[in-house]
C-alpha cells in the first residue's frame, strides 16, 4: 500500500506547482492517517510511512520548485515525527494490553482463591458437623461405662477391709470422678461452638478442686521420683467448677 501511494510522486513528477503541492498535502495526510490503522504494529507502519513520504521528499529535492530543499527537509522531519509518534503509541497499546492481561490474570487468581476459600469453609463446616456427631456419640457410648466404673469403685471401697487397698480405691474413685468431670467438659465443646455454653456460677471450695488435681498428678510425679505437695486452703470462690478445673489443668503437657 505504501509503495503504490508513494509511486504517485514519481508518476506525477513535473506536475504544476499547485497540483504538486496538493499531492504533497494528500500524501502527508494519508501517511498520518495510517497511524490509526497500523501503528499497533510498528514495523508495518514504519514501512508504510517511509514508502509514502521518502519518494515525495526525493521528488521535491529533484524538482525545480522554489524552496525545494526546506520542503524536502520538512517532509523527512514529518516522516521521523510520525515514526516516533507511532513508536510511542505502540508502547501505550502494549502497556494497555499487558495491564489488561495482568488484570485478567489477577481476576482469575481471585476467583480461584475465592473458590478455594469456599471449599475450605465447606470442609471446615463438614468437620464441625462430624465433630458434633462424634461428641454426641461419645456422650451416649462412653458415659455409661464411665458411670459404671464410678459405681464399681464406690462398691469396692465400701466392701474392702484392707486400709491400704481402701486408700488406693479412694484415690481411684477421686480420679474417676475427675475423669467424668473432664469428660463432661469435653462434651461441652459442642455447646461452646454453638455459643450456648453458659458458666454455671456457684460457691466452690478450692480445697476440693486442688485435691482432685493433686490426686491426678501425684502418681505421675511419684513415678518419676518427684515429691508432690499441694497446699491446703479454706478459701471459697464463686465460679463454674468445671471451667475452673479445666483452666487449672490447661498447662498440662
Amino acid at each position: 500500500s505504501g509503495a503504490i501511494a508513494g509511486a504517485t510522486a514519481v508518476l506525477f513528477f513535473g506536475a504544476p506547482p499547485l497540483e504538486w503541492s496538493l499531492l504533497t498535502m494528500v500524501l502527508c495526510a494519508w501517511a498520518a492517517g495510517g497511524i490509526a490503522v497500523s501503528a499497533a504494529v510498528p514495523a508495518a507502519f514504519y514501512g508504510l510511512a517511509t514508502l509514502f513520504l521518502a519518494p515525495l521528499a526525493v521528488g521535491w529535492a529533484a524538482s525545480d520548485m522554489p524552496l525545494k530543499w526546506p520542503v524536502a527537509a520538512m517532509i523527512l522531519f514529518f516522516l521521523g515525527y510520525l515514526i516516533l509518534f507511532a513508536r510511542d503509541g505502540a508502547l501505550l497499546v502494549a502497556n494497555a494490553l499487558r495491564v489488561g492481561f495482568e488484570n485478567e490474570d489477577l481476576a482469575r487468581q481471585l476467583r480461584q482463591r475465592e473458590s478455594e476459600a469456599r471449599l475450605a469453609r465447606e470442609r471446615a463446616e463438614q468437620a464441625n458437623v462430624a465433630k458434633s456427631r462424634f461428641l454426641a456419640a461419645a456422650s451416649h457410648d462412653l458415659r455409661q461405662p464411665l458411670h459404671s466404673l464410678v459405681l464399681l469403685l464406690d462398691h469396692a471401697l465400701r466392701t474392702t477391709t484392707d486400709a491400704k487397698t481402701g486408700e488406693t480405691l479412694r484415690q481411684a474413685a477421686r480420679s474417676a470422678d475427675s475423669l467424668q468431670e473432664l469428660f463432661d467438659s469435653l462434651l461441652d465443646l459442642s455447646r461452646l461452638d454453638a455459643g450456648s455454653l453458659v458458666p454455671e456460677l456457684k460457691p466452690v471450695a478450692l480445697s476440693a478442686v486442688l485435691e482432685r488435681i493433686a490426686n491426678d498428678y501425684r502418681p505421675r510425679a511419684e513415678s518419676k521420683g518427684l515429691a508432690f505437695r499441694c497446699a491446703t486452703t479454706t478459701a471459697w470462690v464463686r465460679s463454674d467448677p468445671v471451667m475452673l478445673d479445666r483452666m487449672l489443668r490447661k498447662g498440662d503437657a
